[in-house]
């Protein structure tokens, strides 16, 4: 019924939902002194850039509408991507600055997943980033979560991931954000889950 593939440009507003819905990006982006709205700035420095290391999840019989998706890259891919935080407001940089600062492993990132919660795809996602792990980082993989978002914890772990790091934001956000990383040599933890 569903398949992963490539995302694709006419892809890149769904993808745009996914990515509003989970996090402020309208209050972090100062889209009026651009002459753009958050969202035309958010596609032009995140989304867009960002196709080629993203996948969407699809109906088998129309691959235009997106029930989820993944974007996964390489330390270096990563790097190449445009800078956006000079377009953050100063406190949300303030604020967040430990997470955009964080010194990321030499690994595959996987840098923002999303899902349709009746849709039960998440191993084929997560599939996206192995096989580009397996491909170019010796099968390491790392990625967020919020320390609140258990379901999104738990299926990290499952799916091989440790938490090794918490990094603590500021006020008024005052959450917990933990770096997960999965390495051939942790094994699978899947057996205590």
């Amino acid at each position: 019924m569903y398949k992963v593939i490539r995302a694709r440009p006419e892809h890149a507003h769904q993808i745009l939902h996914y990515k509003t819905i989970t996090c402020f990006w309208d209050e972090f982006i100062e889209g009026n002194k651009l002459g753009k709205n958050y969202k035309e700035k958010l596609l032009e420095l995140v989304i867009n850039p960002r196709i080629l290391h993203t996948h969407v999840v699809v109906n088998k019989s129309n691959e235009n509408k997106i029930f989820g998706c993944i974007t996964a890259m390489t330390n270096e891919q990563l790097s190449a991507m445009p800078d956006y935080t000079r377009y953050l407001h100063p406190k949300a940089l303030d604020v967040f600055g430990p997470w955009l600062n964080y010194n990321l492993a030499d690994s595959v990132i996987i840098e923002f997943i999303a899902l349709d919660k009746n849709i039960h795809y998440s191993q084929e996602l997560y599939q996206v980033a192995e096989d580009l792990a397996t491909r170019k980082k010796n099968g390491r993989i790392s990625k967020f979560c919020w320390s609140f978002i258990n379901d999104s914890l738990l299926m990290a772990i499952k799916k091989g991931f440790m938490v090794t790091d918490c990094i603590y934001l500021k006020p008024p956000v005052e959450l917990s954000l933990l770096y997960l990383q999965k390495q051939p040599e942790f094994g699978t933890l899947s057996n205590y889950c």
